[in-house]
């Protein structure tokens, strides 16, 4: 099982559906304000935008008719201040934002401190120029035209009737209408414009250039309808603005404000992001929250995924942090009662057979396989089993076995069974769950377990004669431990046999009954390591060996001969035994080198010595 092939974590999914309903609700919410406040901004934006304009509208009517009088007045009265040189320095004096006025006979009055732009020269008849083309139509109306393309500054220009006396026109400060109004402090734009079209002045820069803009939007409205004052909604170059204008009385003029829907509800977006800004900071917390909090879920959770996938492969010895007191808590208690429970349970089995058990590799039907078995059991073990009570016997034979079954487990072997009908015996079988047509690797590796557990048992014998006479045992003479070993190879049947309470896989066949025969004449022999003929056949080449002779066994109808496994003959397989004893728990490297490997017996007589080391 890999733990990590997980598609959807229990933390995604907290955040995927927290976060979506986060986002539904500030969607709804945003939803709203915009379908239940819009109609109320639109509505307060268009009376505002109305009323700003009559209010500038009316500011700019009396801005012009003071120009209006206050010109009329110098024209009328200029004599009486002695010379018009006099009357004009007075006059500008008292309006400086007036640049010019030219007189109905033709005279032009000029305003010194007016701010010209520098080098620039203006002269009578620059202002005369200027205002000829429409002197004639003043005799019969007021009106005013932007006189700022021809001077380089914003300026306009009135003309007014002087009755039968002909028509006058006064220039002045562009800027000054609309800003006297008041137009430049709020976030509305205004336009003056004529009757022409042409726009005079804006609350920006006043306009010193010419712009027509009859054709454009609430502009053409007002020039095409003709009333007093009027708003409506419209749209000019993709824009949409709430728009409303005012006719000014006496000048031919009309005062246009107008403000784009999107500064209107620029206030209601700016709630929107601010809305969703603090949503974000929110919802970012929250994911945060999750996560952590999903970890108390989803850590340990991971972590009894692992611990399945460890009790899967056979390792039942698992760490989980069982610590908290909910359900996911219970769960490990009970997670790791059940490791301990497999563990103890599969000490009464074999770990790779278990193992070939979950991976659905061992089947009912028996196969045929080519095997080295392996019978190990402790020589005269009736004679040493009268020296223990019953305690002291399990606990030297546990000791026994402790000993021998890593040397099998150490080489790739299975224990099969243990026996007790002759003392206590070891069956053991290497190549029996899989057929890779090496048998003598299977043989060489039987036969180095042997020699393994013969240094193991050398070892427990010095073990135990310290022990001895560490505690002065005088009530029978020590007696080391002498292993029996018989090993053959050949043809078995493997597979499971039993019922279905109860089964186990073995292997049956004659080679597993000539291996157990193979055990006890070790005792005739005095040897510990006995090998049939075919074994010898097989493998005898990297063996150091002695023949023991032949023997009768029955059901064979020619004697069998029988071999005595000294040491290891190749360097390689010696040097795999000394490496598997130095991992071994109950192995002292001095004493291993001394029973098998390179520094081993070349005899089998060097072999006896060292069972009393």
């Amino acid at each position: 099982m890999d733990v990590r092939r997980v598609r959807f974590p229990i933390g995604a999914k907290l955040v995927t559906i927290i976060s979506s309903f986060l986002v539904l609700s500030l969607g709804a919410i945003a939803v709203l304000v915009s379908i239940l406040v819009s109609a109320d901004v639109r509505i307060s934006a268009e009376d505002h935008n109305f009323t700003l304009n009559k209010r500038l509208a009316s500011g700019v009517d009396a801005f012009f008719g003071t120009v209006l009088s206050n010109t009329r007045t110098f024209l009328n009265l200029g004599s009486a201040f002695g010379s018009p040189d006099d009357a004009a320095a007075f006059f500008f004096e008292k309006n400086p934002y007036i640049a010019a006025v030219l007189a109905e006979n033709a005279a032009v009055f000029i305003n010194p401190d007016f701010p010209f732009p520098q080098g620039a020269a203006f002269s009578d008849a620059a202002f005369q120029e200027a205002a000829e083309a429409y002197l004639e139509r003043a005799f019969g109306e007021t009106f005013v035209i932007n006189g700022g393309p021809r001077f380089g500054v914003p300026l306009l220009i009135m003309f007014f009737p002087r009755s039968a006396q002909g028509a006058a026109a006064v220039f002045f400060d562009g800027k000054k209408p609309l800003r006297d109004s008041g137009s430049e402090n709020t976030g509305n734009r205004s336009f003056l414009i004529n009757e022409s079209g042409d726009v005079l002045a804006h609350d920006e820069s006043g306009l010193a250039e010419a712009r027509d803009l009859s054709g454009r939007g609430l502009i053409k409205i007002a020039l095409e309808r003709g009333d007093r004052n009027f708003q409506t909604v419209y749209t000019d170059n993709g824009t949409e603005y709430f728009g409303a204008y005012q006719r000014l009385a006496g000048t031919g003029t009309v005062l246009v404000t107008r403000i784009a829907s999107g500064a209107v509800f620029s206030g209601i977006s700016a709630v929107i992001r601010r809305n969703i800004l603090v949503s974000a900071v929110v919802l970012a917390l929250s994911i945060l929250f999750i996560i952590l909090f999903s970890g108390t879920i989803s850590r340990p959770i991971k972590a009894l995924a692992a611990a399945s996938a460890s009790i899967e492969e056979g390792n039942y010895r698992i760490s989980l942090n069982h610590r908290s007191r909910d359900e996911i808590g219970l769960l490990t208690r009970t997670f790791i009662g059940m490791g301990h429970s497999l563990e103890n349970f599969e000490k009464f089995t074999n770990k790779t057979i278990v193992r070939l058990a979950r991976q659905g590799a061992l089947t009912r039907t028996g196969t045929a396989r080519t095997v080295a078995v392996s019978f190990i059991m402790i020589r005269d073990f009736g004679e040493l089993a009268g020296h223990f009570d019953a305690p002291e016997l399990v606990s030297f034979v546990n000791s026994f076995l402790s000993r021998i079954v890593p040397c099998i487990t150490g080489t790739g072997g299975i224990v099969d069974k243990f026996l007790t009908q002759n003392g206590v015996v070891v069956m053991a079988v290497w190549g029996g769950t899989g057929q890779d047509g090496q048998p003598g690797r299977h043989a060489l590796a039987c036969v180095r377990s042997a020699l393994m557990a013969r240094a193991v048992i050398c070892n427990w014998n010095a073990e135990r004669a310290a022990r001895y006479r560490r505690k002065n045992i005088t009530e029978h003479t020590f007696s080391p431990v002498k292993m029996g070993c018989g090993i053959n190879t050949g043809e078995v049947i493997a597979g499971q046999m039993g019922s279905e309470e109860r089964m186990e896989y073995t292997v049956i066949g004659d080679t597993v009954n000539l291996a157990s025969r193979m055990e006890g004449p070790n005792d005739l022999f005095d040897t510990d390591i006995l090998i049939t003929e075919n074994t010898q056949d097989l493998i005898g080449s990297c063996l150091v060996s002695e023949e023991m002779g032949s023997l009768e066994v029955k059901g064979k109808e020619k004697p069998l001969r029988v071999f005595s496994v000294v040491n290891m003959k190749d360097r390689g397989e010696a040097e795999k035994i000394i490496a598997g004893l130095d991992v071994l728990r109950h192995a002292n490297p001095l004493i291993s080198r001394r029973c098998a490997g390179p520094l081993g017996p070349e005899t089998m007589a060097e072999v006896r010595k060292g069972w009393l080391l």
